[in-house]
């Protein structure tokens, strides 16, 4: 039921929460702490400055961001896992591991899981798209700019590459526009054909 949630309500309900269980909404730190600039990362900054107060800041506002993003895709990677282990289960390898004497947890962390986490992961790398476009929803929300900074200024500068990394949800790829020799602009394909 929380996968069918779309991530802006899903995000607007975790603020809601979130502001109820007195946990902090908006931004990235709170008010008055320094943010120790040496990578831009902000917890690698303040793990490598030692400000131990603001490492425990900034994870309380990292908390309802990564809630927001993770939920809903740990919900898609279970139910991609969920058959995909059945399946590696049901293998005559694991049988006979199995009849060999391994025990049960054995044979599940050792052969069936390692062979259904291959198959989740091929197939659950088309939530990454989802991931950055649900990303810019919720930093949005949480006034966290950072993804919406760069697109913003990709659509500003026409940067349509940058664009599409920051929106595309992995579907299909788009035609692309060429400008061939004489200056006249070409459809080519994602598979390199020339349409017009």
């Amino acid at each position: 039921l929380v996968a069918a949630v779309p991530v802006l309500v899903w995000s607007l309900l975790l603020l809601l929460a979130g502001a109820i269980a007195a946990l902090p909404v908006l931004g990235r730190l709170s008010p008055g702490l320094a943010w120790p600039s040496a990578t831009g990362l902000l917890l690698l900054d303040a793990i490598l400055a030692g400000s131990w107060t603001t490492l425990s800041s900034a994870v309380r506002y990292l908390l309802l961001p990564a809630l927001a993003l993770g939920v809903p895709l740990s919900l898609a990677v279970a139910r991609l896992l969920h058959p995909a282990l059945i399946e590696a289960w049901r293998q005559e390898s694991v049988l006979w591991a199995r009849l060999r004497g391994l025990s049960a947890t054995q044979a599940l962390l050792g052969l069936a899981l390692p062979r259904a986490l291959v198959l989740t992961a091929t197939r659950a790398g088309r939530q990454a798209g989802l991931l950055i476009g649900a990303s810019i929803i919720v930093e949005m929300i949480c006034a966290i700019p950072v993804l919406v900074a760069l697109l913003t200024t990709a659509v500003r500068n026409g940067d349509r590459p940058v664009i599409l990394g920051c929106v595309y949800n992995g579907d299909h790829l788009p035609p692309v526009l060429l400008p061939d020799a004489a200056g006249v602009s070409i459809i080519k394909d994602p598979s390199g054909n020339f349409i017009a």
